[in-house]
């Protein structure tokens, strides 16, 4: 029985890795150039690919780009920092009562909101800003060492949002109608099914022409998905620590 192309995970896959993939499955297509019966099909795919490229790349290309993320990372930290202090001081029996009065309302506030970490980049910053302004407003948060914290997450909430915005203009001129990512990559996704049919029903007839490409697109796809489950993987394992930390 002939190789078959490995189907890609295309409900689960984000964005940047199915350009990875396609950026590789492409530079494959050269050894389909004797295969006249699947152009078409080749044709459409990159195509596909090449409008995903022109959707993403003033986003993918920006110089602000890594700086943008590595600023998430950071505040990321630092509401982690900040929950763990919180929670500490319910522990620490050094506190007065009317300290610990106050850790428990600066408690209660932090988990009113939900972890920030688990919302969207802009959706986190609202959550934030919110989250900070009721934080400070309880009498007594300096006195028990809270606005350590609090200052660290300020600061890298403001230094998140300035990277941000700076992208953004940096990106404004190249800007497509909103949903134009999601429609590229739905295309390049139905391109890729319609490619694995086709090339799995051809490879049967003719093994030889079909089998150097599926060989090496399978080494691309099978990385790909095993990065989708590995993602998932993690994510489920964050979440169930943030269940048992709450």
């Amino acid at each position: 029985m002939a190789t078959k192309l490995v189907r890609l995970y295309v409900s689960k896959v984000h964005y940047e890795e199915l350009f990875g993939l396609a950026q590789n499955i492409v530079k494959l297509f050269p050894l389909l150039a004797s295969a006249t019966e699947v152009k078409p099909v080749v044709d459409d795919y990159i195509a596909n690919f090449n409008a995903l490229d022109l959707v993403i790349s003033p986003v993918r290309k920006s110089s602000w780009t890594n700086d943008v993320v590595e600023a998430n990372k950071a505040r990321d930290v630092a509401v982690s920092g900040l929950r763990f202090f919180l929670k500490s001081l319910l522990c620490d029996a050094t506190l007065s009562k009317k300290d610990l009065e106050v850790a428990e309302n600066l408690n209660n506030i932090f988990k009113a909101y939900g972890n920030p970490n688990k919302a969207s980049n802009l959706k986190k910053s609202g959550i934030i800003k919110n989250m900070l302004d009721d934080l400070t407003a309880v009498v007594g948060f300096d006195t028990i060492g809270a606005k350590h914290w609090t200052d660290q997450l300020e600061s890298a909430q403001k230094h998140f949002n300035d990277l941000y915005l700076q992208r953004i203009d940096d990106v404004a001129v190249g800007k497509l109608p909103k949903g134009a990512t999601r429609a590229a990559m739905n295309a390049l996704t139905d391109s890729h099914r319609q490619l694995t049919n086709v090339v799995n029903g051809l490879v049967e007839l003719n093994p030889t022409v079909y089998e150097p490409f599926i060989k090496q697109a399978n080494e691309a796809i099978v990385k790909v998905n095993n990065d989708i489950k590995a993602r998932i993987t993690r994510s489920k394992q964050r979440r169930e620590t943030d269940a048992v930390e709450e």
